[in-house]
């Protein structure tokens, strides 16, 4: 496993924590691309992620990787400085880095649920569940949710569908009373629904 790259700046959190940024980064993980290119996979002009790669030169998350002299133009490709980053913000260097880190989960999953199929054959499941534990207990939590994470980020199932695995372990400000669990299944009636169109097809 390679070293992550480790954000400490103010300048590096700003130009990680962005939602088209992180889609960038995750291009230039994998290969890389140019502008142009990139714009296409996000399907917009160029001109609108123009700033959003200076922005990440800047904070030193990508760099110039290559480039192509094509006579009349010059194509620069882009990658990323490594392939996992890790937050690692110095003591007092950061305000409200606990919001920034939240509101991505929930920027993701705002996303994701917007894009959910409309017949509920799409399979998930989600727990929220609360409880009052001490610091050694919670540090204990955070090491064994630190373990699954890695272990899920490691799978790749060559026949497999994308999935994400949204894990959080934050003060709980809301009230909503007696708390079990949640498990989000599919209706069986969507399932026999998903079960027959893949029959005719």
């Amino acid at each position: 496993m390679p070293a992550p790259f480790e954000i400490h700046t103010r300048a590096q959190q700003r130009a990680y924590f962005h939602p088209v940024r992180l889609k960038i980064l995750n291009f230039l993980v994998h290969e890389r691309l140019t502008v142009s290119q990139t714009a296409a996979r996000l399907r917009v002009h160029p001109a609108n992620i123009t700033h959003h790669f200076r922005v990440l030169r800047r904070a030193g998350l990508i760099r110039l990787a290559e480039k192509r002299d094509l006579g009349r133009v010059v194509e620069k490709y882009y990658e990323a400085v490594a392939q996992l980053f890790d937050v690692r913000p110095a003591d007092g260097s950061v305000r409200h880095i606990g919001r920034e880190v939240l509101s991505l989960l929930r920027n993701d999953l705002a996303g994701n649920a917007e894009r959910l199929q409309p017949d509920d054959s799409d399979r998930l499941v989600g727990f929220l569940v609360s409880a009052r534990i001490g610091a050694e207990r919670y540090a204990d939590f955070a090491r064994q949710l630190a373990a699954l994470a890695k272990e899920f980020d490691a799978l790749a199932d060559e026949d497999g569908s994308s999935y994400a695995l949204t894990l959080g372990l934050y003060p709980q400000r809301l009230d909503y009373g007696p708390i079990g669990h949640y498990e989000l299944k599919r209706s069986r009636k969507a399932a026999r629904s998903a079960r027959s169109l893949s029959r005719k097809g």
